[in-house]
């Protein structure tokens, strides 16, 4: 019976340390978690978390997945020092405190006028030369200049998030769409007003970020967090139950006033 029990444990343990390798998230492994937004000269600024259909979205139209391609030239025509220019800076994170890409998309007046310029941290990663790249300040070094796939689509995506990016049109030619569509997805977004999204800040000319409330998670959403504590609750329960108890050996217990036969 001993070992039968210690088999039991042993089973529960593995049983708990598998189920919380299949359902620990991916930003636990060290993957990106969130992402800054802020918008120039209005100041506005939103953050999204990587569990959010934006997040997906703007990863997409961003190429966040892939290394920048394009050149370290900027481009001609282009001012980034103008101030009335429209711009938002991206900075992607892990953990959300480590950032690990910094994007500075410019907006011209034509709705596929986007160029973005792209720095990335890419310690530890080979130049084209073969030689280890400097690990050192990653922001100061020199960033690629490139443009997006769907620029009217970036647009559309950040005036759905709460910013204006000059109040210029999204797109000109093509089919109409619903207001906040974004391409390639099959949901909508809301339609952008004049005040901030719920999870949207205000940037004050000091710098400081005015956080507003946000919506909370709904009940349905991340439920499976609850699979592992069910399992491990049912391991306890295995762990800490007391072992059954032999039963007493009956012994014959002699009567009183009964002796032997012929006394």
């Amino acid at each position: 019976m001993g070992a039968l029990r210690r088999a039991r444990r042993i089973a529960a343990l593995l049983t708990v340390l598998a189920l919380g390798l299949v359902f620990a998230p991916a930003a636990v492994a060290g993957g990106p978690t969130s992402v800054m937004i802020i918008e120039y000269p209005q100041g506005r600024a939103t953050a999204l978390r990587m569990d959010s259909t934006e997040y997906e979205d703007l990863h997409r139209l961003m190429r966040a997945d892939s290394p920048p391609r394009g050149t370290t030239k900027q481009p001609p025509r282009l001012n980034p020092e103008e101030p009335s220019l429209p711009s938002v800076q991206v900075t992607w994170f892990l953990h959300d405190v480590r950032a690990w890409r910094a994007d500075r998309v410019f907006f011209g007046s034509a709705p596929k006028d986007v160029w973005i310029h792209s720095q990335v941290d890419r310690a530890g990663t080979a130049s084209a030369s073969g030689t280890p790249k400097d690990t050192g300040d990653w922001l100061a070094a020199e960033g690629i200049w490139h443009r997006p796939d769907d620029g009217p689509g970036l647009r559309r995506l950040l005036r759905a998030l709460g910013l204006s990016l000059g109040s210029g049109p999204a797109e000109t030619t093509g089919p109409a769409k619903g207001a906040g569509a974004v391409p390639g997805s099959s949901r909508t977004q809301p339609t952008p007003t004049t005040q901030p999204s719920p999870s949207s800040t205000t940037l004050s000319p000091s710098g400081s970020l005015t956080l507003s409330s946000s919506a909370s998670p709904g009940i349905g959403e991340n439920w499976w967090w609850s699979i592992p504590g069910l399992a491990v609750g049912a391991a306890l329960t295995l762990l800490l139950r007391p072992s059954p108890v032999s039963p007493l050996p009956v012994v014959p217990r002699k009567l009183p006033g009964r002796g032997k036969s012929g006394e």
